[in-house]
């Protein structure tokens, strides 16, 4: 088939702006059918919390320029005109329900239904077929007509298959011999996540993209699939997302969106944290508590988030004690000093990654303390505050070693300690004349001093506060160094 003429299908089913009754027209449509109007009911009640990201470009002059990237015969040529032309990609938030016609939603909901007659769903719930079945997306991604194109050329995959597993290993080993990951090579300066057409005509994507591809094929096939994800590795750099299928027990089973299938999939570092994206809007959701504005820009603007670190790694409780100097903060507020309580009582927990901290989580301030639940063990992490549209530490970090224990880790300036670092496997190799400057955590980073790496391959800092983490950052940093603590014995352990 033309690609042109595929594009015209995906795209033509969809208005620009939907009627304003358009769920009204289409609970007049299902008025006899209560199973199908409880679906629209879900779909009406959640949908505020869903929008699409568009892109488009604009010249050296600031001006909105047309650019069609599928006019062109393959995705590389499109950006080399990106390039020579100098445009700059941008994105727009559009509401989905300014999108959605009653005819959108009346062929989503039906051919949804069709699937949830499969022989595997029959363990499927209501609950979890609207979630991660009837939905029309994945993410954040330009809303299209896809069903009929993924059922018309991935409807083969499924073909004498009885079993999710089964079906997920067949669309994988698939789609492996023609998308891949453009993660190590593609940036984009500005995120956005591909739609279903572009990923088709791409072949290529991040992680983000992969999942999606994946669900997006999973669901035609009648396979509930959802995308889950870890905003931040708490032991490493970088995010990831994968994918999820409900089997033929009506269990959740994780594998890798295009690369893997379930069962080969493990997770090998600490997560900060694993969230499920579902349709629904979640109550324990900060997004559903705390306008967005009022937020860290981050996952935790989602108002359809689950949190099931659990299921993927060993965690626990902790009670983190924040700083007086909050109170403070109280006491300038009552003299006059703007300040927002709901964000103010509120705490951020973080974790080291990309030489930054980087939100994971939230908790309510209470007594000068929050308590975190489902926490990965075996890594460090710190309390945050937002406020003025700015993150700032709040407590000392906590070490939260693997076998639950907890150690806050308040930095002793009475008690200094010289700190050799020796090369380590995974995470350092000295490079002869490289200078590599030591930082200390006060609240903030401490540089102190940087040495320059001889033939013994072995750097010491003398002086240096005790109880705290520590950093070494080399003048070539890609912005992989981990953050380390220091043994009574002078034993270095990064986390």
């Amino acid at each position: 088939m033309n690609k042109y003429l595929i594009l015209l299908i995906f795209l033509l089913p969809f208005s620009a702006f939907s009627q304003e009754n358009a769920f009204e027209k289409a609970k007049k449509y299902f008025q006899n059918d209560t199973l199908k109007l409880n679906a629209l009911a879900f779909l009406e009640n959640n949908i505020d919390a869903h929008y699409s990201l568009k892109c488009y470009y604009t010249d050296s002059l600031g001006q909105k320029v047309d650019f069609d990237e599928f006019s062109y015969s393959n995705f590389n040529e499109s950006q080399e005109q990106v390039t020579n032309r100098k445009l700059k990609l941008f994105t727009e938030k559009i509401e989905d329900k300014s999108v959605l016609t009653a005819d959108n939603l009346i062929e989503i909901i039906n051919r949804a239904f069709e699937n949830w007659n499969r022989q595997w769903n029959k363990n499927l719930s209501f609950d979890d077929f609207c979630n991660y079945l009837l939905p029309y997306k994945i993410q954040s991604e330009p809303i299209e007509n896809w069903q009929p194109i993924f059922e018309n050329r991935f409807s083969y995959l499924g073909n004498g298959l009885n079993l999710p597993s089964e079906i997920c290993k067949n669309v994988n080993n698939s789609l492996k011999t023609w998308f891949f990951s453009s993660w190590s090579f593609e940036k984009r300066e500005t995120p956005f996540c591909l739609s279903p057409s572009q990923m088709l005509f791409r072949k290529q994507g991040y992680c983000q993209d992969l999942c999606a591809l994946s669900a997006y094929v999973m669901r035609s096939l009648g396979v509930a699939c959802s995308v889950d994800f870890t905003p931040a590795w708490a032991t490493s750099s970088y995010d990831h997302s994968w994918c999820s299928f409900i089997d033929e027990n009506g269990k959740h089973r994780a594998f890798e969106g295009v690369t893997g299938n379930a069962d080969d999939f493990v997770i090998f570092r600490e997560p900060s944290k694993v969230f499920r994206i579902a349709y629904a809007k979640q109550p324990s959701a900060l997004a559903m508590q705390v306008p967005e504005n009022e937020i860290p820009n981050s996952h935790l603007r989602r108002k359809n988030i689950i949190d099931v670190t659990d299921k993927y790694w060993r965690t626990t409780s902790a009670k983190f004690f924040l700083f007086s100097k909050i109170k403070n903060s109280e006491k300038q507020a009552i003299a006059g000093q703007a300040r927002n309580d709901r964000a103010f009582n509120v705490a951020y927990l973080s974790v080291f990654n990309g030489l930054a901290w980087r939100v994971a989580d939230w908790a309510k301030i209470e007594n000068d303390s929050a308590t975190f639940n489902k926490i990965s063990v075996g890594a460090v992490y710190l309390p945050m505050n937002f406020e003025n549209k700015k993150l700032s530490p709040v407590g000392f970090p906590v070490l939260i070693n693997a076998n639950k224990t907890v150690k806050e880790l308040k930095i002793n300036k009475q008690k200094p300690i010289n700190i050799t670092v020796t090369e380590a496997p995974q995470y350092l190799f000295y490079r002869i004349g490289k200078k590599y400057t030591f930082y200390y955590w006060d609240e903030k980073w401490v540089n102190a001093g940087t040495k320059t790496a001889t033939e013994s391959k072995v750097l010491t800092f003398d002086n240096i506060p005790s109880n705290t983490i520590y950093l070494l950052v080399p003048e070539y940093s890609q912005k992989k160094e981990r953050i380390f603590t220091v043994k009574e014995n002078g034993e270095i352990e990064r986390w």
